[in-house]
């Protein structure tokens, strides 16, 4: 940790001010209120090239640099102003060189063209004549362009629909209807969390459809939501600015519902119109990610085949099936059982599933924690066999990166297996898929960032850490406590060159890195890891309130690894600005470690990264660092979905004294589909705590704050609250908002509030009265 000389006490507006610069970075990162720039970078590499280009940020804005692999070469794309002045005279538009409104970029290099969208519509560069000429407005409608790229599909009327494709991407020709049983419930190709729930998730909203390699068949789903009971939501506050309350209702099941929602899997042959369902149950929705996003359906390279992931309800069971996509059979493959929940990836529904289907040799890399830890295996798919264990040991596989189809090796990370580092830490490493040899590329006390080939749910699918021949790679090294830097490296683990170092100049002169610490959980022999976050003012003759924040779910890890400058890091670092210590520690119940401390919350949702560690962990840090006042201890559950606050203050009303939650995730009324996996249909665990039940306990503050269109964690569960509160006679303070969804930690007005309820009552001092977050500042 970097120390710093004791600065002179700060007032309460001085510190609301310095706060305010580290808030206003995470709520609305543009480019008047960033304050560290290329932190993390995402390379596209270009096709049949060992070039790739990136997005350079800066203060002035964003410009495009191409790195030249086999030079070792960095070096402006294309001139910007050029580019700007070409693009203003086509499009009859004002356009900014620091900043162009371009998105989607195809680079091809010989000849030098440039493909991008900008004012919605499509364009060309050409960089030879330096002249940009328009190729025309993108589909209304999101299509799926076939492997050959002569036909695309799209959804019309709740049904499949197939036409033909212009060379420059446009449909053109006679629309074909494919489908014909569609309706609004039982609809073709759809997303079902976000056509459902009606939030964002980041999660990509493409048509779930797979064409075959040979562009003559579809394999895709139809969602049957036509039991599944309907979420009513009230627009107290409607946008079209009338007075009278509107009803809102949605399609989405609750933990013990009878009825889920399914997907109905099916192919189709373009050419005959035949329409083949595959003869298999229907399948349960289980996860966030919509079917295909979550590397659940493929085909074989024979596109006669396709196969699919069926894990069930309660996620205890899990298939891989084979579907003929001529005759409909379908074949099980081999399966998968658990008595606690299987996941798919390390933190379950919050990435895509770490499955990949080999089709040239029909195989499948699998991923399962069935021995204990995180490992690949590899299956026959034609058998069902298991071929080879590809990795094995007491430490965890992170991610599946790229798969060298000439060399037989996969790209993958991993976390763990050097005891000297932080087991969080990701490094980077190749294993053969043969022989299970597995060699370290780059590794040290720090976390690789690469972008996977695997899996991604980003939207752009073109960017990418590794080179299509894996002869090169770029990656992030970071800490959360030092700068980030991000090099070339070639495939055996030399650096090349650094391509960029992040820039930190927005920081105050005196910031105050955050401290990772190590420290033991509550039954004295398992290891836990943190964050602390000291004020840039720090003193350690000063004593100091402090605040746990935490996210109790297992379907995330909380402590920032690296320097990537994420909401919760840069969010914690603002509260601490304000005269706090803030803490953020993983307890056992949460993932990326061995299954043994995952399963610590298995049939309780609620009770991950136990509390009990926390207390363990916080009461260690106070006998390191007297400045810490355990008799002023703050709780706030991250700044999004989190339950620990309330179980803190209920459950441990000796130990903390203030409490902020949002969006309390009530496992009875969270949403099936983000509870079920943990806790079964009906409860695992039978001792499970009942928040309503402690209300009597609440002897702290507490601040409640939901969102009223929040459809992950139903508003309902913070009213459950509200009336046993009532019924305890305890007081509270209680914010509702009548327009806010899910993600409220971004929404400024109620982190300021989350701020003002801390320097309140757990510092004691009175918060600059009508101070705003997004304020102009430095313009």
């Amino acid at each position: 940790m970097t120390t710093i000389a004791p600065q002179a006490s700060k007032t309460i507006g001085a510190k609301y001010q310095s706060a305010r610069r580290l808030a206003r970075h995470s709520i609305a990162p543009d480019k008047h209120n960033k304050l560290t720039f290329n932190t993390r970078l995402n390379p596209h590499w270009i096709a049949g090239s060992s070039c790739c280009w990136y997005e350079q940020e800066s203060k002035s804005g964003k410009h495009y640099q191409l790195i030249n692999a086999v030079e070792g070469s960095k070096k402006v794309a294309f001139n910007h102003a050029e580019f700007a002045a070409a693009l203003s005279k086509a499009s009859n538009r004002e356009v900014d060189s620091d900043c162009l409104p371009i998105a989607q970029l195809d680079f091809s290099l010989d000849p030098w063209l440039m493909g991008f969208t900008a004012f919605e519509q499509r364009w060309q560069f050409d960089g030879q004549s330096c002249r940009a000429v328009g190729a025309g407005k993108p589909s209304a409608q999101e299509t799926i362009v076939s492997p050959d790229r002569q036909s695309c599909v799209f959804v019309r009327g709740h049904n499949l629909w197939l036409s033909g494709l212009s060379p420059n991407g446009a449909r053109v020709g006679e629309e074909r209807q494919l489908t014909f049983d569609g309706e609004k419930h039982y609809a073709y190709a759809t997303v079902p969390v976000m056509a459902a729930a009606g939030f964002d998730l980041g999660i990509a909203g493409e048509l779930q459809v797979l064409w075959s390699p040979d562009s003559k068949r579809l394999f895709t789903v139809q969602l049957d939501m036509r039991q599944v009971k309907s979420l009513p939501v009230v627009h107290h506050v409607p946008k079209d600015g009338s007075v009278r309350p509107q009803l809102e209702e949605y399609r989405l099941p609750m933990p013990g519902d009878t009825h889920m929602p399914e997907y109905r899997l099916i192919a189709i042959d373009i050419v005959s119109g035949d329409i083949i369902p595959a003869n298999y149950s229907p399948i349960c929705f289980t996860y966030i990610f919509p079917f295909f996003s979550d590397q659940r359906g493929w085909w074989s390279e024979d596109c006669q085949r396709a196969y699919f992931v069926d894990l069930k309800r309660g996620a205890q069971q899990v298939r891989v099936v084979e579907f003929n996509t001529l005759t409909g059979n379908t074949r099980i493959l081999f399966e998968e059982t658990s008595s606690t929940w299987i996941n798919l990836a390390p933190a379950n529904f919050n990435m895509p599933a770490l499955i990949m289907p080999l089709p040239a040799t029909q195989e499948l890399i699998w991923y399962s924690e069935r021995s204990g830890w995180a490992h690949f295996y590899l299956y026959d798919l034609d058998t069902g066999e298991l071929k080879q264990t590809l990795t094995q040991g007491d430490w965890v596989v992170m991610e599946l990166l790229h798969f060298d189809e000439k060399r037989r090796e996969l790209w993958l990370q991993t976390g763990g297996r050097n005891a000297k580092y932080d087991p969080y830490y990701k490094d980077i490493c190749r294993v053969n898929v043969d022989t299970g040899e597995l060699v370290t590329v780059v590794a040290s006390d720090h976390d690789y960032y690469v972008k996977s080939r695997i899996g991604s749910c980003e939207f752009d699918q073109t960017v990418f850490g590794i080179s299509s021949d894996a002869e090169y790679f770029v990656t992030t090294r970071s800490r959360a406590d030092e700068a980030s830097i991000s090099m070339l490296f070639n495939r055996e683990g030399k650096e090349l060159f650094t391509i960029e170092e992040a820039d930190i100049s927005g920081l105050s002169s005196n910031w105050q890195w955050p401290e990772p610490v190590q420290l033991v959980a509550a039954d004295g022999e398992t290891d836990i890891y943190g964050l602390v976050f000291r004020p840039s003012h720090f003193s350690p003759d000063q004593s100091y309130p402090v605040i746990d924040n935490l996210f109790a779910q297992p379907s995330w890890a909380l402590t920032c690894k690296g320097f990537d400058q994420s909401h919760h890091y840069m969010c914690a670092a603002a509260l601490a600005e304000l005269g706090f210590i803030v803490v953020q520690i993983d307890g056992r119940g949460t993932p990326f470690r061995s299954r043994a401390f995952l399963d610590h919350a298995d049939g309780w949702l609620t009770s991950a990264s136990d509390l009990t560690d926390h207390i363990a962990g916080l009461k260690q840090l106070a006998k390191r660092y007297p400045y810490m006042d355990l008799d002023r201890v703050g709780i706030f559950g991250g700044w999004t979905t989190s339950v620990g606050p309330l179980n803190g203050l209920l459950q441990y009303p000796d130990f903390y004294k203030v409490g902020v939650t949002y969006a309390i995730p009530h496992s009875e009324s969270y949403m099936a589909l983000c509870s079920e996996p943990f806790e079964g249909p009906n409860h695992r665990q039978t001792d499970c705590v009942q928040l309503e039940h402690l209300a009597a306990n609440l002897q702290g503050k507490l601040l409640m704050m939901h969102g009223m269109l929040d459809m992950l964690g139903a508003p309902a569960a913070t009213f459950r609250m509200v009336e046993a509160f009532e019924k305890a006679n305890k007081d509270f303070d209680l914010i509702m908002l009548p327009n806010q969804g899910h993600a409220g930690g971004r929404n400024p007005y109620v982190m300021r509030r989350i701020l003002d309820f801390f320097v309140r009552h757990l510092l004691g001092e009175e918060p600059p009265k009508g101070f705003s977050l997004i304020d102009t500042l430095n313009r």
